[in-house]
């Protein structure tokens, strides 16, 4: 069954990585969500896309750089719409703790690994460890470091490795680095890379397919989740 995982929620409706998102994405009857974490600077776990926030909030200036009680002064909604003035960033805590009798799964992506945010790993794990089924979660990356990291931690973790580029036979890499997922955009992802990767044991979870026709073909090919900006459910 290919699973559809809303890309930041419901994000071609509602402002994107803020709880609206996240519910509409459930409500509408996705079977996941894909989501972005950055830390503070006192080590709090956000849900952000960028690492700034002069795009999606009223604040400017990096993530990094504020205290988790300077985060609650910001609004996340009123530049996508103003009707959605009241939403915030939302901490990891609160998104797990909102779904955590519900069965849904989440695909949280680490912006940066520990290299950039301290101990983001750990943290994240710990969270998971703490408010959610660990069996529904996936962490996935464009820092490689940061997914072998996390395996490190917890060896049972789900890893998705996220890469652009159209890979050849990026197998053994993906191994080396204990990966049982591949994250590809969706252009790379052709029917000889699906067979291989079937061939090889990696499942496929494909970002951004915004196009239903697309979603059926991979539906067909048997991907393991597309992930998408709409609310584009298919027939299993």
């Amino acid at each position: 069954m290919t699973k559809i995982y809303g890309h930041r929620g419901l994000s071609s409706i509602y402002p994107e990585n803020t709880m609206i998102a996240y519910k509409k994405a459930y409500e509408a009857g996705m079977d996941g969500i894909e989501l972005d974490v950055h830390r503070t600077k006192d080590g709090e776990i956000v849900v952000i896309h960028d690492y700034t926030l002069d795009r999606t909030t009223d604040g400017i200036g990096f993530v990094r750089d504020y205290n988790y009680k300077d985060f609650k002064k910001l609004r996340d909604g009123n530049r996508f719409d103003k009707k959605f003035y009241s939403e915030k960033i939302p901490t990891l805590k609160e998104v797990l703790e909102y779904f955590k009798d519900k069965n849904f799964e989440i695909n949280i992506e680490i912006k940066a690994g520990y290299r950039f945010y301290k101990d983001i790993e750990e943290k994240v794990i710990g969270k998971i460890g703490k408010y959610y089924k660990k069996e529904n979660i996936i962490i996935s990356s464009f820092d490689h470091y940061s997914i072998l990291k996390c395996k490190e931690i917890d060896s049972n973790i789900k890893t998705g490795a996220l890469v652009e580029a159209s890979l050849y036979k990026p197998w053994d890499y993906l191994r080396k680095i204990k990966a049982e997922y591949i994250h590809p955009q969706f252009l790379s992802v052709t029917d000889d890379f699906i067979d291989e990767a079937h061939n090889e044991g990696f499942k496929i979870n494909t970002y951004t397919v915004d196009d239903k026709n697309m979603i059926m073909h991979f539906k067909d090919k048997n991907l393991n989740s597309v992930i998408t900006n709409k609310n584009l459910r298919i027939n299993n």
